[in-house]
């Protein structure tokens, strides 16, 4: 019985045998292949890796940070704005600006010493003027008609005054506005006569020419029927005023009963005053003529102050 047991087991010491054997065969080729890198290719690289450690564990990226539930997740960045240079933008607008500004006032500056230049030359014209007429005190060869019923005639210079406003632009004092007038006197008190039924109409008139009623009598019209009498001063007064428009760099001229009675007014461009064209608003101050110089254009009449 023994021996058949030892006999059992020597197949299997063979088995192991062959394989150690098998093993060793391998391990020895495998030897002579790295010791011969010319027949495999290999080559040996002197290399020590770490050792690794028992409870090594598998080292993973880091997963990203979640938000926590109900709350919502950081916006991305927005991308940055291309750099401007603030500052040196609003100084060269500034510096533009101050430029245009300059140039404007001056602009300005020079057409107010226009209108400046202009209203002294008519200063001083009218000074002239008046200062010679209230000496020759000259006949007016005009007649002054109110209406169909009612004209003046036999009129003279009786006295003149001249004089100017002046105002403060660019810190510096200009001509802003030059008054004339003058009374022409009649040898006796001035009388109008309407039919009653027109006295409103009458008195009204004689209000826009300033001529002031004195006296109201009752009369009877050469025609027959009742009217009204209106005594008035001895004089007609006529007014002028030359005042500057320096938003439209002209004067503006309002006159009242200047060649016949009534409002009116005339604009000239500023830079347009001649000694011609103050001579033809001379003659209509004399009596001699009773129309403006053409040069004057006329424009809706506003009162005077």
């Amino acid at each position: 019985m023994h021996r058949a047991k030892d006999q059992g087991l020597d197949p299997i010491k063979a088995l192991l045998d062959d394989l150690e054997q098998s093993i060793a065969d391998f391990d020895q080729r495998l030897e002579n292949a790295v010791a011969d890198p010319a027949v495999t290719g290999l080559r040996s690289q002197a290399k020590d890796f770490p050792a690794i450690a028992a409870d090594a564990k598998r080292q993973l990226p880091p997963e990203p940070a979640r938000a926590p539930q109900g709350v919502a997740a950081p916006a991305e960045p927005e991308p940055a704005l291309p750099f401007v240079d603030l500052l040196a933008e609003l100084a060269e607008a500034a510096a533009t600006r101050t430029v245009d500004d300059a140039e404007q006032q001056r602009q300005q500056q020079a057409m107010t010493e226009q209108l400046h230049q202009d209203l002294k030359a008519v200063f001083d014209y009218f000074n002239q003027l008046v200062r010679h007429a209230n000496t020759l005190k000259p006949a007016l060869p005009r007649v002054y008609r109110l209406n169909a019923r009612n004209h003046f005639s036999g009129l003279a210079w009786h006295d003149g005054f001249v004089d100017y406003r002046s105002t403060t632009r660019f810190d510096r004092s200009y001509y802003e506005k030059v008054l004339f007038q003058v009374r022409y006197q009649a040898p006796q008190p001035l009388v109008a006569v309407c039919p009653l039924d027109q006295a409103a109409i009458l008195r009204k008139e004689l209000e826009m020419v300033n001529l002031r009623v004195q006296q109201e009598d009752s009369t009877m019209l050469p025609e027959g029927g009742p009217g009204l009498r209106f005594t008035l001063p001895e004089a007609i007064p006529m007014q002028l005023s030359v005042e500057a428009d320096f938003a439209n760099h002209a004067l503006v001229l309002r006159c009242r009963n200047a060649g016949a009675f009534g409002l009116s007014a005339f604009r000239v461009a500023g830079g347009r005053i001649t000694r011609a064209l103050l001579d033809g608003i001379g003659l209509v101050l004399l009596g001699r003529s009773d129309a403006m110089p053409k040069e004057l254009q006329r424009v809706p009449y506003q009162r005077l102050d």
